[in-house]
């Protein structure tokens, strides 16, 4: 029943629409077709119009002063646009509506900015509020007329008088209803913009106005009929406002010399100027704001799929985790439609590559390279959450090793990759505490996934492998298998990985990025929760594991795993990532490094 419900409420394209439409016979499209409705109603009307007045004409004394006949007014229309266009030298009446436009569009905008940046700026404070919420009523319903003998007093022109009562008339719609759209923004939406570390006209342009659109746009569209109701009435009491005069000063001139159908050719002009602003200018900027911003579910467009690239290893399984069973949650709280993608990798050097290139939006790799990459894009690189602290082991399997200056040219130890990554950056910083020059074991270093490094650490080909659960556990049970050294030995309690992505990127998607720290963290507390069920979870994701569920278990009750989203020893890394040459400057503190959901938190 649920599907045949889902089919029948399934949402149709304007493309299969469309289709549909042109299997419906010619006549019936043609009768169904808007304009032609549109036209037969105007035709209808006008024809109501002709046989009114004549009845009118007919049987009323002065009827023709009360309402002129329809083809009279329409010839009076038709006959001023022609003798302005092909007779006259100097055009009158389409330079009245040209004025008259004119004059509706700059007293709009001026209107328009004044309560735009008022509400800006009131929105922000309590007492700001309380002064639109004192002011606004009742200067709302005060008619613009009313403020004419006050606008003629302090103003030396009919036309700066005129502009004043106008703008002024648009004011008081329009900060209304931009700061109720304002208020109507959802304290969510204001805080993602705040801490993801939106500037100012960022914040205001891409959540404010966006948010906000419909009731600014329903503002204006009032703000702009009162505007011309207020130009029209002050022009009939005050007369011309310029040489020419508008078509306020048009109608009370036809009136003044008894000519009705003038008048209502005045009025017409007045309307169709309306209808155009209205169905076309308005039609138009809907199109690119509310329809383009909210009918889209969101507040802009974000993107519509995140790639991000993943190691193996249990230490990511709360990615997995993420996207199981939080993304999509998480999604549709923020108004998303996005797809997330994990893409696994070999090892952190291919996720950097692939970050560079634009393949990937993020990756979890170690500090080291994010550190690196950081300093590559100039700050951009930064870290949304750590995904695991681990306890990295230097296994070794030969007896002869019980210290670094046991190793020799023969004793290879394996890392996942050279140069960048934590495993060779912990070599490096074993070698300096123990021997005193941080390149002394660098030709003994060998580039191998953990995987192969396993495999060779079983059957003696390596010496040493600086591994990871489940490997560093399962390399005790290999013959002579023991641990030298512990990661925390050297930089403390740290994350091996951490989630990196651009900062350029969380300004244009902050909605995406407030769904991936959020997602992550429910998955990382649903873990915490349990460590028997998280084990299953585990063993269920990766059923050819040669791990069992109590062997994930127990990583996770001897805390050889900890799932934690605040990152731990970025700085202890970047000293000496820095001191080796790695990068040219520590960071000064590790916010810097860091996006701003985290920087509450305990980090360092």
């Amino acid at each position: 029943m649920q599907d045949r419900e889902d089919k029948f409420y399934q949402v149709l394209s304007t493309e299969q629409i469309g289709k549909i439409n042109m299997q419906k016979p010619l006549l019936t499209r043609i009768l169904n077709s808007s304009a032609l409705q549109l036209f037969l109603l105007a035709i209808l009307l006008v024809g109501l119009w002709e046989w009114g007045a004549t009845y009118i004409h007919n049987n009323i004394q002065n009827g023709a002063l009360l309402l002129p006949k329809a083809s009279e007014t329409f010839v009076q229309f038709g006959s001023m646009v022609y003798e302005d266009i092909f007779v006259q030298e100097e055009s009158v009446f389409l330079k009245q509506i040209w004025l008259t436009t004119e004059l509706l569009l700059l007293c709009t905008a001026i209107g328009v900015l004044a309560a735009f940046l008022t509400a800006l700026v009131c929105v922000g404070s309590k007492l700001g509020r309380n002064i639109l919420d004192l002011i606004v009523p009742p200067m709302s319903s005060l008619p613009s007329v009313a403020l004419i003998s006050v606008a003629i007093l302090a103003f030396k022109t009919n036309m700066e008088a005129t502009i004043f009562v106008v703008a002024q008339a648009v004011f008081w719609v329009v900060v209304a209803s931009t700061y109720a759209g304002f208020m109507s923004v959802s304290k969510n939406l204001r805080f993602v913009g705040q801490n993801y570390g939106l500037n100012l006209f960022d914040y205001v342009f891409r959540i404010l106005i966006p948010s906000a659109s419909p009731g600014i746009i329903t503002g204006i569209r009032l703000g702009i009929g009162r505007a011309f109701q207020s130009l029209v009435a002050i022009e009939m009491v005050m007369g011309s406002v310029s040489g020419h005069g508008a078509l306020g000063f048009f109608i009370m001139d036809a009136k003044n010399q008894y000519n009705p159908p003038l008048v209502y050719a005045g009025l017409i002009a007045i309307m169709v100027i309306a209808w155009l602003i209205d169905n076309k200018l308005f039609g138009w900027l809907e199109q690119r704001t509310v329809i383009k911003w909210v009918a889209k579910g969101t507040v802009w467009a974000e993107e519509s799929k995140i790639t991000i690239d993943v190691q193996n290893g249990s230490n990511y399984m709360a990615m997995f985790l993420m996207q199981e069973m939080f993304w999509q949650e998480e999604a549709k709280k923020n108004g998303l439609n996005t797809e997330l993608e994990l893409n696994v990798v070999g090892g952190p050097a291919a996720a950097a590559d692939r970050f560079l290139s634009g393949a990937n939006q993020g990756m979890t790799i170690s500090y080291p390279l994010i550190l690196q990459l950081h300093e590559k894009t100039k700050g951009d690189l930064k870290i949304l959450f750590g995904n695991s602290i681990v306890k990295m082991r230097l296994n070794v399997n030969d007896p002869e090793i019980k210290s670094a200056k046991d190793f020799k040219e023969d004793h290879k130890i394996a890392v996942t990759s050279l140069g960048t990554s934590i495993q060779a950056i912990s070599t490096k910083a074993f070698a300096e505490k123990y021997l005193k020059d941080a390149k002394a074991l660098d030709k003994n270093t060998v580039q191998m996934s953990h995987p192969d490094a396993f495999a060779a650490f079983s059957v003696g080909k390596i010496a040493a492998h600086w591994a990871t659960p489940p490997y560093s556990l399962m390399e005790l049970e290999v013959k002579n298998g023991r641990t030298l050294l512990i990661s925390d030995d050297l930089f403390g309690p740290h994350h091996l990985t951490a989630f990196a992505l651009s900062e350029a990127y969380t300004k244009k998607n902050p909605m995406i990025t407030k769904t991936l720290f959020d997602a992550y963290k429910k998955a990382t507390d649903w873990i915490n929760a349990d460590f028997k069920r998280a084990a299953k979870y585990f063993k269920d994701k990766q059923p050819k594991a040669r791990e069992t569920a109590e062997d994930y278990e127990k990583q996770l009750t001897s805390k050889e795993i900890i799932f934690d989203i605040a990152p731990k020893g970025v700085i202890s890394f970047g000293t000496f990532v820095a001191k080796t040459g790695g990068i040219k400057q520590v960071p000064a503190n590790v916010k810097e490094v860091t996006l701003p959901p985290l920087h509450s938190m305990n980090i360092d």
